[in-house]
């Protein structure tokens, strides 16, 4: 397990909007609020690692980047750039290739030079560059009525077809299945009486490929262990308190936040498909409570928790920070140079183990195609 590591974002002025993987350097790289891209390059003396910048000048906040193998797209709340990511051609590096005015709340790769970027209530931007970084981009929707896509996570990658789930909102979980090019989308909506999804992440346990957890806004758990083909169920956890906002795996365990705390549902691998069968009675769950939460949480790495504060990104693994706490010792780490960690007295261990009788419904779920928009290329 690693130690903590913190970053300094320079500009007083500037905060980080969205994190996660790089595969340019193995490691992270962050969006800011001022419409760029950064990873860490070198650590200086001070035990802080300087940033390099990798494309700049976006003129939004940075919500989503998602990478191919030789081009990536960004997403802001005002556009989708897509541009060079290649460490073959590194003179290259971050050059902007096209933009396409369509504002998106996140952006997922959907396999090679294919990305997906939902757009809420005007549908989905699916996009695709050739080798010269031509865009061929459409919008996925529906004719007849309005479909809300929020927030989307892949899930699985074939020869022939791409699955995805998508948090949307009021309308529920979304199953998403994109076929050859040309092909019409499928899609399944499972809606639940009165629950917002506000995020949603693919989890894994065994023989569940296509295993997803959504979030409702008030703390539901909405586990399905086919995406597929399963029906998904809302369930209500105690404890998990507050206006929830964001979802993320790390490694075994699921990372919810609200604007109370941070939440680490411990193990979730083995309580999840328990869950999704409504078989879990007398289990003792475990979830820990992390008090003062950030604005928002990332996880790169499979198992490294990301979050910031007054300019310092920090980097922890979620099994150190447990493991730290339950051998009592302290779960944060100061950074070098100083004699407080601005996160000391966050860490607030919850244990129960009532069953959680909480089980809202089973969902309804319609299954339909998506319409192609008008072609844009750039």
């Amino acid at each position: 397990m690693m130690n903590q590591i913190s970053y300094k974002i320079p500009d007083d002025d500037e905060a980080v909007s969205w994190a996660g993987d790089c595969p340019l350097t193995d490691w992270i790289c962050m969006g800011t609020e001022n419409g760029r891209v950064v990873m860490p390059v070198s650590q200086p003396a001070n035990g802080l690692y300087d940033l390099a910048c990798i494309v700049e000048g976006l003129g939004d906040v940075v919500n989503g980047v998602a990478f191919g193998e030789r081009f990536a797209a960004v997403s802001t709340p005002s556009s989708i750039s897509f541009i060079r990511a290649s460490i073959d051609a590194p003179e290259k590096l971050g050059e902007i290739v096209a933009t396409i005015p369509s504002g998106a709340f996140d952006v997922v790769s959907v396999g090679r030079e294919r990305f997906l970027a939902p757009m809420g209530i005007y549908g989905l931007m699916l996009a695709s560059l050739d080798d010269s970084g031509r865009v061929h981009a459409e919008t996925l929707g529906h004719g007849e009525y309005t479909t809300n896509f929020y927030m989307a996570r892949l899930v699985e990658t074939r020869s022939t077809v791409t699955t995805v789930a998508v948090a949307g909102r009021h309308d529920g979980l979304i199953r998403l299945q994109l076929h050859e090019p040309g092909a019409p989308a499928s899609v399944g909506i499972s809606t639940f009486h009165d629950i917002d999804v506000v995020d949603v992440c693919p989890f894994q346990w065994p023989g569940a490929r296509h295993a997803v957890v959504g979030l409702g806004i008030n703390g539901e758990l909405i586990v399905c262990d086919d995406l597929t083909h399963g029906k998904p169920v809302a369930v209500r956890i105690p404890h998990i308190a507050g206006r929830a906002y964001s979802l993320r795996r790390a490694g075994p365990h699921l990372v919810i936040l609200t604007n109370e705390s941070v939440h680490v549902f411990e193990d979730f691998r083995s309580a999840g498909p328990l869950l999704a069968a409504r078989k879990l009675q007398n289990q003792d769950i475990r979830i820990r409570s992390f008090q003062n939460p950030p604005s928002e949480i990332y996880v790169a790495k499979e198992s490294l928790l990301i979050t910031e504060r007054d300019g310092t990104v920090y980097v922890d693994d979620v099994d150190a920070i447990l493991g730290a706490e339950a051998s009592g010792k302290s779960a944060t780490c100061s950074q070098a140079g100083q004699t407080d960690d601005p996160r000391n007295g966050w860490l607030n261990p919850i244990d129960f183990s009532e069953v959680p009788q909480g089980i809202e419904n089973f969902a309804r779920t319609t299954n339909t195609s998506l319409n192609c928009g008008p072609a844009v290329v750039a």
